[in-house]
């Protein structure tokens, strides 16, 4: 009966019905798992393990067993993790059952997670292009255009004359080495790089690593990002607060839930329903 469902009340209803399945469950934790990048993970299977458990029991402790606002996500204070994330987070006492526990403090919801932080490496290292590539199109649906065809994608930016060899130097030269580069570049670079205090497994850092994974002590890292237009953050927490606040992330999720509910890319008939 199509009468069943015109009212909002009537779709309110349906929803929490919806939501009462145990398959709710996991399927919002499949959304979230597939746009935040963290469904199939690069670190070794008991890290990986856990930085899935944590990420996919925050989603459902907020949105399912608490019923919070979906923006809480971002700003959670408390995440559940085990000893394998507590070396990670500098959590110390932990055991091997995931217990509820504090953020550290520069660390606050899922895009604080090791599952998040742990998306888009390379170079065996992170890279502030692809983790800002990530970001651009995954959370706020920018189209980031494909390198040149000429473009060298496979190795990492060389280091500059003159200049200490620090992440930063080289990818300012490489952004700025002729108008085709920069463009793209600068939408995503200044995003991966307000996350760069973060390694690949989501271990906070100050410094650099070399080769052998020993800290550079000639390359601190100042974490400065920018996202939006003009929007400064250091690191993830400040990252969520910039997002929560922009109405382009908001109806970039309405896209991606939309994606994931019908199995294909939005099309221009969509767009008035969405």
């Amino acid at each position: 009966d199509s009468t069943q469902l015109s009212t909002a009340t009537q779709v309110r209803q349906a929803a929490n019905g919806l939501l009462s399945s145990p398959r709710a469950t996991t399927q919002v934790q499949k959304l979230h798992g597939l746009w935040l990048g963290y469904a199939k993970l690069p670190a070794g299977d008991t890290l990986s393990a856990a930085m899935k458990l944590e990420a996919d029991t925050l989603v459902k402790r907020i949105l399912i067993d608490e019923k919070k606002p979906w923006q809480e996500l971002f700003t959670s204070r408390q995440t559940t993790i085990n000893n394998t994330l507590g070396s990670v987070y500098d959590i110390q006492g932990l055991a091997t059952s995931p217990t509820l526990v504090n953020f550290p403090a520069n660390r606050q919801g899922i895009l604080s997670t090791s599952a998040f932080l742990s998306v888009a490496p390379k170079f065996n290292d992170t890279s502030p292009t692809m983790r800002g590539k990530f970001i651009a199109e995954r959370l706020l649906c920018q189209v980031v255009l494909p390198p040149p065809p000429d473009s060298n994608v496979d190795s990492p930016p060389p280091v500059v004359a003159g200049q200490p060899d620090c992440k930063v130097n080289r990818y300012e030269a490489h952004r700025r080495q002729g108008t085709s580069c920069f463009v793209c570049h600068q939408q995503m670079d200044p995003i991966g790089f307000g996350l760069e205090r973060f390694d690949r497994t989501g271990k906070y850092r100050e410094y650099d690593y070399n080769a052998d994974g020993t800290l550079k002590m000639t390359c601190q890292i100042e974490g400065k990002g920018q996202i939006l237009g003009s929007n400064n953050f250091n690191g993830p927490s400040e990252l969520s607060e910039v997002l929560i606040r922009s109405n382009d992330f908001k109806n970039c999720f309405v896209r991606q839930v939309y994606r994931f509910g019908m199995g294909q890319q939005p099309s221009l008939s969509d767009r008035d329903f969405i």
